[in-house]
């Protein structure tokens, strides 16, 4: 037999749901046996698979292997914890009960092992009252390489909202980008774009989806710009793909026809902000930092007094109540 507490997550949700999210490995038929059994109830009660459960229940289980729902650590899973913590909070920008802002770095993948999913999952499984049903997710995705903020949600409330913004277009969302050539004044970039699962990467196509980006340049020099994408879609490799069809493809992002430089592509999501009649509901406006090694390569190829001075009046201009840089 195995017990479990419902959190504040698992609140007024199904019973038979809640069983699924717990007892992944089970089907559902099983699971409506079990019930109908008896073998598992609420407060010691039979239930129905579609009883309600409320925080704090009780939740007996007879017949279905323990789930990978353990928090107990041992000792040298403790000290990798920490180390791994370290490494987290080093990315932090922002949290509340319902979401976390990261500022991701390069070469970090978002999902699978040792990936950005496990980082912040080990975090909140430490760090926030349990949940049967509930594991915190990405509100969006960003590339391996891509580096920049990244949404997390820590709640069921923060999934959904994070969510609805998203579908909304309800968040503001910048990206700086290396490009190739030098693009002479703003551009909004509209194409239909499909994906190839096959081969990992999108191309044109009529029966695509619409990508939407407005690119403008920051500095350009000696057939490279460093650019402001403002995107209102959110396709896979939408900036990479689009920047390639227009002839300005990421510098290093060899997959989309740009040139080679040493340390790939540079894209990195700097800003993210809720519109202004969505302000103050659920975030304030999210400024990541860029990472030294991609200051230290717009340095070098544009000089360091006009990147900082860039950087200082973007950050005037999308984040004008926080002041200078």
């Amino acid at each position: 037999m195995s017990i479990y507490y419902t959190g504040k997550d698992d609140n007024n949700r199904r019973l038979d749901r809640v069983l699924r999210k717990l007892f992944p490995q089970a089907g559902l038929s099983q699971i409506f046996h079990l019930i109908r059994k008896g073998s598992i109830r609420i407060n010691n009660k039979k239930a129905r698979p579609d009883t309600r459960i409320c925080k704090g229940d009780e939740i007996t289980v007879h017949g279905l292997a323990s789930p990978a729902l353990d928090r107990k650590k041992t000792k040298a899973q403790d000290k990798d914890n920490f180390l791994e913590f370290s490494r987290l909070s080093k990315m932090i920008i922002f949290e509340n009960e319902h979401l976390l802002a990261l500022n991701k770095p390069g070469g970090l993948l978002t999902h699978g092992t040792g990936s950005l999913d496990e980082l912040v999952r080990d975090y909140w499984s430490l760090n926030s009252s349990p949940s049967l049903s509930f594991r915190p997710g990405p509100a969006h995705r960003l590339d391996r390489n891509t580096s920049g903020l990244i949404l997390y949600s820590l709640s069921l409330s923060g999934a959904r909202n994070l969510s609805l913004f998203f579908r909304q277009g309800a968040i503001d969302k910048y990206y700086l980008a290396l490009m190739d050539g030098e693009l002479s004044k703003e551009e909004s970039w509209i194409d239909r774009i499909e994906r190839n699962s096959a081969e990992l990467r999108s191309f044109a196509s009529s029966s695509g989806k619409q990508a939407a980006t407005v690119v403008r340049p920051l500095l350009k020099r000696k057939g490279k710009t460093l650019a402001l994408c403002a995107i209102t879609t959110g396709r896979t490799h939408q900036i990479r793909v689009q920047g390639m069809l227009h002839r300005h493809p990421l510098s290093g992002d060899i997959k989309y026809q740009g040139s080679n430089i040493s340390g790939g592509y540079l894209l990195h999501s700097i800003c993210l902000r809720l519109k202004k009649d969505k302000a103050g509901m659920f975030f304030p406006p999210l400024w990541a930092p860029l990472p030294v090694k991609a200051r230290r390569l717009l340095t070098s190829l544009f000089g360091t007094p006009p990147v900082m001075e860039a950087l200082r009046l973007i950050h005037e201009e999308l984040l004008p109540e926080e002041g200078r840089l």
